[in-house]
């Protein structure tokens, strides 16, 4: 056997003892889980409401890039409970509209993948009837450059902070880095973005590649071991 047929067994077991053996074949799996909460946060207005403007490129949230908006004014990290608004969860939420109302933009992430897995992604959409009425508040998503979905959600009127889970169409893992971005595309002064989730699920020759590697590397020990 080749160094490199074994490198790739190896990197499949790695791959799935890494996971606790809970990729079983069809069983979705946790890769990634964010909810804006790290960070550099600063409060822009030192003072009630407790927001922090983000410009176009600030890497100030852990693990997030803003990558779309204006460029002293792109989107608005926002720490509960703020301007009538909180989130689902933790303490902190994005709203992928500028701070000064200078428009909309949006944030990526960078997710390293496994080739022969199936990836999805979820997250919580926010709007409010005080600041879009029956405008909706609307995100794409995409994996690259490959669409992923396009999520809307309109308030009832008179009802506020509102959220609600979206779930995008799947994509398929490279074995390389995937951009994942969310760029605001509708709402007129608020479009809530929160609890970023994705999921992968093995392909059955993906698994049965990570259980070869694993009896492979247990060889490979016990070899040495006699050596």
């Amino acid at each position: 056997m080749t160094r490199l047929r074994i490198a790739r067994f190896a990197a499949a077991a790695a791959m799935i003892g890494s996971l606790g053996f809970a990729a079983s074949a069809g069983a979705a799996v946790t890769v990634f889980s964010n909810s804006f909460e790290n960070g550099a946060f600063v409060d822009t207005d030192a003072g009630a409401p407790v927001a922090h403007k983000l410009p176009l490129g600030s890497t100030a949230m852990t693990g997030w890039t803003v990558s779309a908006g204006a460029p002293t004014d792109a989107v608005t990290w926002i720490q509960e409970v703020s301007f009538g608004l909180s989130t689902p969860s933790g303490e902190k939420f994005l709203d992928l509209t500028s701070y000064q109302n200078n428009g909309r933009g949006g944030v990526s992430t960078t997710l390293a993948t496994l080739s022969g897995w199936t990836y999805t992604v979820q997250f919580d959409l926010g709007t409010s009837w005080n600041y879009n009425g029956a405008t909706a508040a609307g995100i794409e998503v995409k994996a690259g450059a490959a669409p992923l979905g396009t999520f809307n959600f309109v308030a009832p009127a008179n009802q506020n902070n509102l959220w609600q889970t979206q779930t995008t169409s799947t994509f398929a893992g490279t074995g390389g880095n995937v951009v994942l971005s969310f760029t605001g595309t509708s709402g007129v002064n608020y479009i809530g973005l929160d609890n970023v989730v994705v999921t992968a699920v093995p392909e059955p020759q993906a698994y049965a590649l990570a259980l070869a590697g694993l009896g492979l590397v247990g060889f490979v020990a016990r070899r040495r071991k006699q050596a």
